[in-house]
């Protein structure tokens, strides 16, 4: 049995964030390198019901393989597994444990442990390589998630500054709006006309969403 271990560190992200990140549908897609070539065929399930996934892997040229892997272990914010049932390896496990720091950082440490079908003497031989390829995916799928989450991050950062920019342009444009009206209605009065008459028209004015704030001294 060999192990492979990497460990990502990410600033700026609740472990929530990164763990949701990893349960979405599409995740297991995303993850994968370009340069492997394969094709989810068939999922049962999901993540959080303990499904399935198979599928086909291209070995070389015109060669595939089926691979077929089981969700088990899901504890919510905490961990996953993905267990080999059906493919090349003797045995394959692949955990997902997700660690919180402080409020907006985590650790991600995917935990690999296989054996290959001949035993012994072809883990001291493969592994070398399989290591290699191990890390070359860990790579591209550690920037990968970080770059993700960092940019749906700043896209939130982004939308909430739009909101607050525009509130702000409707308080400012109901206060400009409010004053052109109390002025109206001072000019009104020293024209003479009525207080009931001014009641009235400031009755109209609510009515219209223009309505004049009672605390105001402009109008007795």
């Amino acid at each position: 049995m060999k192990s492979f271990i990497r460990t990502i560190y990410i600033d700026g992200i609740s472990s929530n964030e990164l763990f949701a990140w990893h349960i979405r549908e599409g995740a297991f897609e995303r993850l994968n390198p370009p340069w492997q070539q394969f094709k989810v065929i068939e999922r049962k399930g999901n993540v959080q019901s303990n499904g399935t996934v198979k599928i086909k892997m291209k070995i070389a040229g015109p060669i595939h393989t089926t691979w077929l892997v089981k969700h088990s272990d899901y504890v919510e914010g905490k961990q996953f597994r993905d267990s080999q049932i059906k493919g090349l390896f003797s045995s394959w496990t692949h955990a997902h444990l997700f660690n919180s720091l402080e409020l907006s950082s985590c650790i991600l440490d995917d935990h690999i442990e296989y054996s290959l079908p001949a035993g012994t003497l072809s883990e001291i031989i493969a592994s070398p390589l399989i290591n290699k390829k191990l890390n070359q995916m860990f790579d591209y799928r550690h920037r990968l998630t970080r770059d993700d989450l960092l940019v749906h991050a700043i896209a939130i950062l982004i939308n909430g500054m739009q909101r607050l920019s525009l509130q702000k342009f409707a308080l400012d444009h109901a206060c400009s709006r409010q004053s052109q009206v109390l002025v109206g209605l001072a000019k009104l009065k020293s024209y003479g006309i009525t207080e009931d008459r001014l009641l009235q028209l400031n009755n109209i004015l609510e009515n219209n969403g223009l309505a004049v704030n009672k605390s105001t001294k402009c109008i007795r």
